[in-house]
């Protein structure tokens, strides 16, 4: 677990190399770690889990009026994605999850994608906003910490994300009780993230990441209000294959109230 209470005060020098030391050692060894103190109130979390669950708990019908890839839509890659929709070449059936992705680059503003009805759900697009602000300035502040993990300077990731890509993506897992499975589905299936990392919200367990050093599958602690940090194969490569990018996955869950993360 990485705590960065004290760090995101005051950008204490030591804390810095503190930090760094141990998100280097996590990075060479798992590519996974819990993260706290980043300063995201618990409220913020209620927030954007009650918007998750208020649009992907409405009808079909509803969610496919702004539903991914539509021509009309101004980037492709946004909107909602239906249960089922992606899968891989080898699987029969498509990931076990729905979810609504927003996007934004030097070309797509967050104002420009799809929103749901503002009549219908009142107060969607504000959580989505104060939560898309809230991670970018947390993800901004982790930039000097992997920085000196890597032995950099401390500002050399920086001109790279003056405008950067990123991605949110809203999910729902419904829990899919035995008899409806064929045996070999997934939440989401095994991936590998291709972002410079990921930092993921999640209001229950489920997630399974692979550990390079035990050669096995492991299940990643749950907290409420902590952040999953993870590598993506944009730092893989960045690091020169020093920081591991691991492949994870969501198997579905047969009872309990429906999963919902928002990497």
């Amino acid at each position: 677990m990485v705590d960065v209470t004290r760090y995101f005060a005051d950008a204490d020098p030591e804390e810095l190399e503190r930090l760094a030391g141990q998100v280097r050692t996590v990075g060479e060894r798992t590519g996974f770690h819990l993260l706290v103190g980043h300063g995201i109130e618990s409220g913020h979390f209620d927030s954007i889990f009650a918007a998750a669950e208020s649009f992907l708990t409405l009808p079909e019908a509803d969610k496919r009026r702004i539903e991914i890839d539509d021509p009309a839509a101004a980037a492709p890659g946004i909107g909602y994605l239906p249960v089922g929709e992606r899968r891989l070449p080898t699987r029969a059936r498509g990931n076990l999850n729905e979810a609504i992705l927003f996007k934004q680059d030097r070309a797509l503003r967050l104002a420009d994608n799809p929103w749901p009805d503002p009549v219908r759900l009142p107060g969607f697009r504000s959580a989505v906003e104060t939560w898309a602000a809230g991670i970018e300035r947390v993800a901004r502040a982790l930039l000097p910490i992997y920085a000196r993990a890597l032995d950099l300077p401390a500002g050399f990731f920086g001109p790279a994300f003056v405008d950067p890509f990123w991605r949110l993506r809203l999910t729902r897992y419904p829990s899919v009780p035995e008899v409806d499975r064929d045996g070999g589905d997934f939440a989401i299936a095994p991936h590998v993230d291709t972002t410079f990392f990921t930092l993921l919200a999640q209001s229950g367990p489920g997630l399974v990441i692979f550990g390079e050093r035990r050669g096995r599958w492991l299940r990643v602690p749950f907290e409420p209000g902590v952040l999953v940090v993870n590598t993506g194969e944009l730092l893989k490569q960045w690091s020169n294959d020093r920081f591991l990018s691991v492949k994870h996955f969501v198997p579905p869950a047969s009872d309990g109230p429906d999963r919902y993360s928002v990497p």
